[in-house]
Formats: structure tokens, sequence, C-alpha cells
């Protein structure tokens, strides 16, 4: 995205320091200068205020308080901004995404 939109700035939070150098390393081999990169547990509410645009991909499947992240992404995007939640393992029917965050 960080490349398709280069007019704007793009924030990466992750938790492992492994993948935070790799989305770095990237950055450096295809020149992306408008984005950044921090470790972060987003289960904290920490975050920053203020974002147009949140994405998460199939990742709250993976976190240890789902609940919380998903909390905190509220007070992350911006009055009329957007949360984008996309859930690769969910199912369209609802009655099979019961246990799922």
């Amino acid at each position: 995205m960080a490349l398709a939109f280069p007019a704007r700035r793009f924030v990466r939070y992750a938790f492992s320091p492994v993948a935070i150098g790799a989305t770095r390393e990237e950055a450096r081999e295809l020149w992306i200068t408008n984005a950044s990169v921090e470790v972060r547990d987003v289960a904290e509410p920490a975050l920053d205020s203020g974002f147009d645009l949140v994405t998460e991909f199939d990742a709250v499947y993976d976190q240890a308080h789902p609940a919380a992240v998903l909390a905190n992404v509220r007070p992350a995007v911006r009055p009329g901004g957007t949360f984008l939640m996309v859930g690769i393992k969910a199912s369209s029917q609802l009655e099979q995404n019961v246990g799922l965050p």
C-alpha cells in the first residue's frame, strides 16, 4: 500500500522483532520512505490515534488477547475513519464462526 499511495504515511505494528526486521528489510529493498515499523503489543491501549485507515489481515486470531486488540482499534481510528478487518479463516456462514474472535 505504501508504494501505491506515496503521498500517504503508513505505520505497521508487530509484536515480533523478527517480523519487524523482515518488514524493514523489504522497505529498504523497495525504497519505501513513507512507512515506519514499530515493535508494539497492540493489546496494550497505547496505540496512536487519528488514523484514517486501520487494517487487520487475519491477525486477530493469533493474538493472545484478541478482544483487547479490537477494543484498542476504536480510539486509534479518527472520526470518519475506517477499520478494515479481513478474516481469511472466517466463513460467510455466521454459525460457522462461533468461537472465533
